[in-house]
């Protein structure tokens, strides 16, 4: 059995995710409302990056061992090299 989503729920849907989309655009670094669960605060630009399979494995064995997902691994260890070299 598919249940269908109320098309009039849908349109409200639809209409605060384009609000919200329009206010992050706006001011990117705006705060966040108090209710609002905040998985990734202020990121607002992503990078994209191909790696070997050898490599990413070495990334993701050093982000489990610190407990730390790959890309928050990734991007500490990005940002600090870049301080380094500045």
């Amino acid at each position: 059995m598919s249940e269908t989503l109320d098309p009039h729920l849908a349109a409200e849907l639809f209409a605060l995710a384009d609000a919200a989309e329009q206010a992050a655009d706006e001011d990117p670094e705006a705060e966040f409302p108090a209710a609002a669960v905040i998985s990734q605060p202020n990121r607002t630009r992503m990078l994209t990056l191909r790696l070997r399979q050898s490599e990413y494995d070495t990334i993701e064995r050093a982000a489990e061992a610190k407990h730390l997902p790959v890309s928050a691994l990734a991007r500490s260890l990005l940002l600090e090299q870049l301080e380094h070299t500045a």
